[in-house]
């Protein structure tokens, strides 16, 4: 089981319209996911900017993690290829 947690700032240009990629992303991947403002949330991860994708396993490892926007096909093929997801 995966857990995806996605970081953002309200006043961040490359984080307007990005929820829209990650929501496509939960969905397709049928993954849990914490949307976390950095001005209001407590980052349990280590930011290096906004907006990040991390993806924990299930033993709460992180093995995904990007620091910016990437077009839908771009990232999802990262990381279906680094979970291992062949559906």
């Amino acid at each position: 089981m995966f857990k995806l947690y996605y970081y953002y700032s309200e006043g961040c240009g490359s984080c307007k319209n990005y929820k829209e990629t990650v929501d496509k992303i939960t969905q397709e991947l049928k993954i849990d996911a914490s949307y976390i403002d950095i001005a209001t949330g407590i980052p349990t991860h280590h930011l290096e900017g906004v907006p990040t994708i991390a993806i924990n396993d299930s033993q709460g490892k992180t093995i995904y993690k990007h620091v910016g926007n990437l077009p839908y096909d771009l990232i999802i093929k990262e990381i279906k290829e680094t979970i291992g997801y062949d559906k």
